[in-house]
């Protein structure tokens, strides 16, 4: 399949699905900056994926949360970025804590100290109140000193005078700054495309 090519305010982007990882000795040894992309299993990673790269199907997506199993690398602008779609927390182990769900993959990935992980991008659901699995996502970052970035999801099923109280409320949850995201309507897409790539 040949690569998307968009041209947003920001640069051109192509994107192209490289591998899926299932151990780290799958990733690469050397290579480009890693954005790894982090969330609920319902909170719409591939739906972002697919929305930043202008392509409907690049990032498989499914009714059923929690389908991503394994570390899936995508190539941007030709080995400009690389991004690390990981699986997704809180459903198939509801009720554990995330410290539990993370003892695996991508714990190992995160926690490795790869030179090439430069930033964490966390998904929240914009539509709901921030939830204790995204806030315990968020301090376990820090404590790894890994720097964090945070999107809301959905935000096309919010209102325009809902969007500035949503906004707030996670900011403050977060004690960070949150980028609205609809993967439907593309709002915040330019932002988030020159947030990424000024990491590379």
């Amino acid at each position: 399949m040949s690569p998307a090519q968009l041209r947003g305010s920001s640069a051109t982007w192509q994107v192209e699905f490289v591998k899926s990882c299932s151990a780290l000795s799958d990733l690469p040894g050397e290579g480009p900056s890693e954005v790894a992309l982090l969330g609920r299993s319902n909170v719409g990673k591939s739906s972002l994926l697919n929305s930043l790269a202008g392509r409907g199907k690049l990032a498989r997506t499914s009714r059923t949360p929690g389908r991503t199993r394994l570390l899936n690398l995508f190539d941007v602008n030709q080995g400009q970025l690389l991004l690390v779609d990981c699986p997704g927390y809180g459903y198939a182990k509801a009720g554990r804590s995330l410290r539990e769900q993370w003892t695996g993959l991508v714990e190992q990935y995160l926690s490795s100290r790869r030179p090439q992980l430069l930033l964490a991008l966390l998904l929240v659901d914009g539509c709901i109140e921030p939830q204790a699995l995204d806030l315990e996502a968020a301090v376990w970052l820090r404590a790894h000193a890994i720097p964090l970035g945070i999107v809301a999801t959905k935000w096309d099923r919010l209102s325009g005078n809902q969007r500035p109280l949503a906004l707030r409320r996670f900011e403050a949850a977060f004690a960070a700054p949150v980028l609205g995201y609809s993967s439907v309507s593309h709002a915040g897409r330019d932002e988030l495309r020159k947030r990424l790539l000024s990491r590379a």
